[in-house]
């Protein structure tokens, strides 16, 4: 195979991954209201990417076959830290590609103390 010299290449198209569409409730939601339920909910966003936040579990996207599980475990809204950090989680996949792993180990480790001695 020819080994390609990719700085040569002038054609290529660009990848956006733009994961996050706000529904239709969260583009008509105020900057009042974001800021009330941020204060209410003693939020501090910093930074550029100030995505307002979901308050319903049915303007996060989640398929209707996972809604029906969410429902049925009796949750009703997201809590606080679900609410701010899904939209920017879902615009940012990478960014916490690692923060699950991470807690389920730590939870894990947790629960069994003497593994560590």
């Amino acid at each position: 195979m020819k080994a390609v010299d990719y700085g040569s290449v002038s054609n290529f198209i660009p990848i956006v991954k733009e994961f996050y569409q706000e529904c239709e409730a969260v583009q008509n939601r105020t900057e009042q209201e974001v800021m009330a339920w941020r204060a209410e909910k003693e939020v501090a966003v910093q930074g550029p990417a100030n995505f307002k936040p979901i308050l319903q579990f049915m303007e996060a996207g989640i398929p209707d076959y996972l809604m029906g599980t969410v429902t049925a475990a009796g949750y009703v809204t997201p809590t606080t830290i679900q609410s701010q950090s899904w939209p920017i989680g879902k615009f940012f996949p990478d960014l916490f590609s690692e923060i699950p792993f991470s807690a389920l180990w730590r939870r894990h480790a947790r629960n069994r103390p003497n593994w560590f001695g």
